[in-house]
């Protein structure tokens, strides 16, 4: 996780003091060779306005294949704390996760109305005082959100409209794709370059008529604001997204399927920048007047785009990840997005990967006071040499400077 108000290797998750909770009730401990982990079941009962949930304890992930929810939200501000009740006791939490269990609540209610609801929380079911216990249970993180029957993505830090998901999701309505979305199982790369190429044609037709519409380029606006929530350029969230089977995304009071958002968001995202907020382009297929309301529309959505473009790449990466994922990547180009990751912990910017990585490199995440994160690049750049057996990432050594090159041997990659 990270917060805004993180510097290098500030540790969030001392932030919420809990002395009341830890006073009055206990973390069991957790057996790492039974890969333990413990769950959050949210209560609909109470009669207050704080979320209740109850914690259990002592679960093997292995035995709870799609039995429960994981949650993948962005921390923010860890100054931003408000409290919720875990087994009656008052238990402190980032801001943005309580927003995040606000909005899994309304969203479960809606569609499992009949069904409780578990859900595996970091900063609740992961006893962040034990920093042993972090440490094995991030090498869990990847078995977690994989064994999760959902993944529910809280986009939202506050309550906004959602506004930018609804416009996407009737946009799918709207412009319905040319094949089911498993098509490119069973077509040939020219066949499904030709689907996509067409299908963005009918994009780019559909969106530059109706900016006619004020409600519709409204609509449109409201998806930069999507595109540019924290939540896409965190560390953790990348792994998290990434092995979900089954992932949902909620933003204000807005949800949307992984199978919407991939039908029509990389299309969109691949026409964004030179077809869809080309102003040129724009003119002359539509032979609307330089300067009229729709123009007006158009430039006010060009402005934005141009504002939203380094995120717009990031999403992108993010999401074409996920449509190529075949179970794992190489080490070095995952280090290589960390750099353009956020997190409060820079030892995160490589124990955030790991779990996606090849098996081998032999890289024990460790949280203790004594390792710093020097000592953390140090390893992984032998653990990395010696699974590679050769010097290739030397190149990465000299290719990028970061905040603790000049520290680092002149071989170690600096990935902050």
């Amino acid at each position: 996780r990270t917060s805004s108000a993180a510097g290098p290797g500030h540790d969030i998750f001392s932030t919420p003091a809990n002395s009341q909770f830890h006073s009055h009730a206990r973390y069991e401990s957790l057996d790492s060779h039974l890969h333990e982990i413990r769950l959050i079941k949210l209560s609909f009962r109470n009669q207050d306005d704080l979320i209740h949930c109850e914690l259990l304890q002592r679960l093997s992930v292995d035995s709870l294949h799609s039995q429960f929810t994981a949650i993948s939200y962005c921390a923010g501000n860890s100054q931003d704390t408000k409290a919720i009740i875990v087994d009656g006791i008052q238990f402190n939490v980032f801001a943005n996760l309580e927003h995040a269990l606000r909005k899994t609540k309304n969203f479960w209610a809606k569609t499992h109305p009949d069904k409780d609801c578990f859900l595996w929380v970091d900063q609740i079911c992961i006893n962040q005082a034990d920093l042993a216990e972090r440490s094995h249970q991030v090498s869990l993180m990847r078995d977690v959100y994989q064994s999760a029957e959902h993944v529910l993505v809280c986009l939202s830090n506050h309550d906004e409209s959602g506004v930018g998901l609804d416009w996407l999701n009737q946009l799918l309505i709207d412009v319905p794709p040319l094949e089911p979305p498993d098509f490119t199982l069973r077509r040939t790369p020219s066949r499904v370059a030709s689907i996509e190429s067409l299908y963005s044609q009918q994009l780019t037709c559909h969106i530059w008529e109706n900016t006619t519409r004020d409600d519709f380029v409204h609509g449109w606006l409201a998806l930069y604001d999507v595109l540019e929530c924290e939540w896409w350029s965190q560390a953790w969230v990348f792994q998290e997204f990434i092995v979900s089977r089954n992932c949902h995304f909620m933003c204000g009071s807005q949800s949307s399927s992984w199978s919407v958002f991939c039908q029509v968001l990389p299309s969109l995202l691949s026409i964004h920048k030179h077809i869809l907020t080309s102003r040129d382009l724009f003119l002359s297929k539509t032979g609307f007047s330089p300067d009229g309301p729709e123009d007006q529309r158009f430039c006010k959505v060009t402005a934005r785009a141009r504002r939203a473009e380094t995120t717009v790449r990031a999403v992108n990466f993010v999401i074409n990840s996920k449509r190529t994922w075949s179970g794992t990547k190489s080490l070095k180009k995952l280090l290589l997005h960390s750099r353009n990751c956020r997190t409060s912990d820079d030892r995160d910017r490589v124990y955030a990967f790991l779990g996606l990585a090849e098996a081998g490199y032999r890289i024990m995440p460790d949280y203790s006071s004594a390792n710093s994160i020097i000592a953390t690049l140090v390893e992984t750049a032998k653990c990395v040499i010696r699974f590679d057996q050769n010097l290739q990432l030397l190149h990465h050594a000299t290719a990028a400077r970061g905040f603790y090159s000049k520290q680092l041997p002149s071989w170690v990659p600096d990935w902050t």
